[in-house]
């Protein structure tokens, strides 16, 4: 008996060197939060994103209208806004205001993965079709 579950164990890990393995090809959340903590240019990418996800009358007032899963949640809209806009008009920021863009930032990985996937199959439609096997298909409405 212990012959048989020894071979099917062998023979299972055959089958699995012998399949040829999914890479997936995006950015996942985790490599993006690693770089978040290191990288201050890709902090202030990554703020300039969240703001442009905004709609442009929850820019206007620095708070969260719409449960769209888009831009800043409500409690950190109005730093947030601040933030990014401060950077925009060239203003530098202080060292506390750094620390917190990071810790508003680094709350929004999904996010993120999600605009750089779409942004990443804009420039290379081809890997939708190499992808597939990483999502669920969404429910037709």
């Amino acid at each position: 008996m212990n012959n048989e579950i020894h071979e099917t164990k062998t023979e299972t890990a055959t089958k699995k060197e012998n399949k040829p393995k999914k890479s997936y090809p995006f950015r996942t959340k985790r490599q993006i939060l690693e770089q978040l903590e290191t990288d201050d240019t890709f902090l202030v990418e990554c703020l300039g994103i969240l703001y442009q996800r905004q709609t442009t009358d929850e820019q206007e007032t620095k708070e969260t209208k719409y449960r769209n899963h888009r831009g800043f949640m409500s409690s950190h809209a109005v730093n947030g806004t601040r933030l990014a806009e401060k950077m925009l008009s060239g203003e530098e920021w202080m060292p506390e205001e750094w620390d917190k863009v990071r810790g508003i930032v680094c709350r929004y990985g999904k996010q993120l993965a999600a605009h750089f996937r779409a942004e990443t199959l804009v420039n290379n439609p081809e890997l939708a079709a190499q992808s597939a096997c990483f999502f669920k298909p969404q429910p037709q409405s």
